[in-house]
């Protein structure tokens, strides 16, 4: 790997943020999942982001909870809708550009009483929420991402079973329904804003599985790590590209596996997300926006070279004529991770104590230089990627990548 060092000056629009979602940081819950404080980020949000606008940020990712505004089926809470437009109405002031989830993983209670998102009632209630979202928020919205990682919920909530996420099933013919049902609500979703005069841009998260064969020689190992792109990225992009404005990835790791599935191993290889945009934009012909990509250890030095070896791959994309809207950093606050994860992984920003005080990490600090000076002749200096992030993960609280693989051998169920 070569060390020699380069200058990177983003356009004058892109954005530089970081994320939050409802469930992993907000507090006070009232989903479909267990209680959950997660960095009380409801009480402190106006902290929050003057801490992002100190921190050089021009951009957070958050959530708006269809759980919050429609807790019983029909009924919006009044209170919750003008605790939302003071919320978006204080990230404006800020000089923040908003990047709102509609959907991140939770929903209201009694969705699971219509059959969940196999049923087809769900997606008319999830459209009819989006329809008041449109009506009464839309104004304070600049990106809306409709839903999290489609793929990735679906196998989620119908075949991981207990260590999922609800209706916790454990079945491959359901995983495929409620993806088919999510992809045509993804769809109609995009039209429902539009119809409203939304303003902003349309996408969604998708996660990047980034999956490799741990040898060329195994026809099994092939096979299932070209159907976790296929299955988990392609087939969900393919059907719903035409809907939206630009194309949304969620990327971390390189991931190995075996004949049986089985993720062997993950690298850190900041290189590969360059093709990955790049083979995005020539395949689909939109934008492209990294809305997530991090690192779980709370070692800063490492974290700190993930994060400018990121940066720096996706400037090459941008300076091979990408047009690449934003890069968002999973995530501004300690919070909660899934699958049985818990509040172990550290790929926060800034620190979150017991007594929910906020301490900024040297990761940030450094992402903050990197923000004020990238849109300028400064730029920001980086290495090309050093060996050190291209070797095996070894002992790093890496709760990501999601394709395990229970997911990967789901895909091919026939093997």
């Amino acid at each position: 790997m070569s060390n020699e060092l380069y200058k990177a000056v983003f356009p004058s629009d892109f954005l530089f943020g970081a994320c939050i979602s409802d469930y992993q940081h907000f507090g006070k819950t009232v989903c479909d999942l267990p209680p959950n404080n997660g960095s009380m980020h409801i009480e402190r949000y106006k902290e929050d982001f003057e801490l992002a606008k100190s921190l050089n940020l021009n951009s957070i990712r958050t959530s708006v909870e269809w759980s919050r505004i429609e807790p019983r089926m029909g009924e919006v809470d009044k209170g919750v809708l003008d605790f939302y437009k003071e919320y978006f109405s204080t990230l404006k002031t800020k000089g923040l550009k908003s990047f709102v989830t509609l959907h991140h993983f939770s929903n209201p209670k009694w969705i699971h009483e219509l059959g969940g998102w196999l049923s087809q009632d769900v997606s008319k209630r999830f459209l009819t929420y989006v329809e008041f979202v449109a009506r009464e928020l839309c104004e304070f919205i600049d990106f809306a991402l409709l839903f999290n990682e489609p793929g990735v919920y679906a196998f989620l909530a119908y075949y991981k079973g207990e260590k999922g996420l609800p209706p916790y099933e454990k079945n491959f013919s359901k995983l495929v329904k409620a993806l088919e049902n999510i992809k045509s609500t993804l769809i109609q979703a995009s039209d429902v804003l539009r119809s409203y005069g939304f303003k902003g841009k349309i996408g969604f998260p998708s996660f990047v599985p980034n999956t490799h064969p741990v040898s060329s020689f195994s026809l099994r190992a092939r096979v299932y790590a070209r159907q976790a792109w296929s299955n988990l990225f392609y087939d969900v992009l393919d059907e719903t590209s035409p809907s939206v404005d630009f194309i949304g990835v969620d990327y971390y790791t390189k991931n190995f596996v075996d004949s049986t599935g089985r993720i062997v191993f993950s690298t850190i290889e900041p290189e590969a997300l360059t093709r990955v945009l790049a083979t995005i934009y020539l395949r689909y012909k939109k934008p492209v926006a990294v809305l997530e990509n991090g690192l779980a250890t709370r070692n800063d030095a490492l974290k700190t070279r993930y994060l400018v070896d990121h940066l720096y791959s996706v400037y090459k994309a941008i300076e091979a004529g990408v047009p690449v809207l934003c890069y968002l950093w999973w995530s501004f606050l300690h919070g909660y991770e899934w699958e049985g994860y818990g509040y172990q992984p550290f790929f926060a920003l800034v620190d979150v104590g017991e007594d929910y005080t906020r301490k900024p990490t040297q990761t940030a600090q450094q992402f903050s230089e990197i923000a004020k000076n990238a849109h300028n002749q400064r730029g920001f200096v980086a290495q090309g990627a050093r060996n050190e992030l291209s070797q095996k993960n070894k002992g790093l609280e890496v709760a990501r990548p999601r394709a395990s693989s229970d997911y990967l051998r789901a895909l091919s169920p026939s093997l």
